[in-house]
């Protein structure tokens, strides 16, 4: 199991990186996809220990699908078992009239295909299967997005986007890009409550619903904060 992105979202891709988990990760410049050159060279690392073949596990960000593309194309045509495994997300988009044209965003939803198909794996699992799996898992997941203000690059002075005072952006995405929406500051509870509302609704989640619940921090929140939206 394979995965990368660009670097700037620690622990991902790295940090994932074990038993049960990704076999190797390659990353790329902050907030910049891996090229599809060291991309090819990992596949080639790995698959002379993996003789099962390899499954990549991309976010669906438009440099990362295509420089994984053009590094399985290479790969196989040296006569290596390739697949891949798109990870998207994120529902911000829905019930919007905003399209885009390269999909829902691979998000933090990553995290639990690759534990699940991680764990698939080492039970032996063959390659197909995996793919299979890890596509309908992909179909279940939604992730959503809000901040109180945009992350600045490292080296730049100016943050990727504004957001007025006591604004909310709602449904942004990991690499700074700015919201679907914005809304007045609210309470705690209330921006959970509005997550949750969208996350359900794209799933179609019932009452009865068996779900997993993973809180996650874009770099500046506190674990007491964390806390409390996970209480929430």
């Amino acid at each position: 199991l394979l995965s990368g992105g660009g670097a700037g979202h620690e622990p991902f891709p790295s940090g994932y990186v074990g038993e049960g988990m990704l076999t190797a990760a390659i990353v790329g410049k902050v907030f910049t996809a891996p090229p599809s050159a060291n991309i090819l060279a990992t596949i080639q690392s790995v698959s002379k220990l993996n003789k099962g073949g390899v499954l990549l596990l991309i976010l669906n960000y438009t440099g990362d699908v295509l420089n994984a593309a053009a590094a399985m194309e290479v790969a196989r045509t040296k006569g290596y078992t390739v697949e891949c495994v798109i990870v998207s997300d994120d529902v911000a988009q829905y019930g919007t009239d905003v399209k885009g044209l390269t999909g829902r965003r691979g998000m933090v939803g990553f995290i639990l295909i690759a534990k699940i198909l991680g764990g698939f794996s080492k039970e032996g699992k063959g390659i197909n299967e995996l793919v299979t799996i890890g596509r309908c898992l992909n179909c279940r997941l939604g992730t959503l997005g809000i901040c109180l203000q945009a992350c600045t690059l490292p080296g730049t002075n100016e943050p990727m986007f504004r957001i007025e005072k006591n604004n909310i952006e709602f449904g942004l995405g990991v690499h700074g890009e700015a919201g679907i929406s914005t809304m007045p500051m609210t309470s705690l509870k209330e921006m959970v409550k509005q997550i949750l509302i969208k996350i359900m609704a794209c799933l179609m989640l019932e009452e009865k619903s068996n779900v997993v619940a993973v809180v996650n921090n874009l770099g500046s929140l506190s674990k007491m904060e964390m806390f409390i939206i996970l209480r929430e």
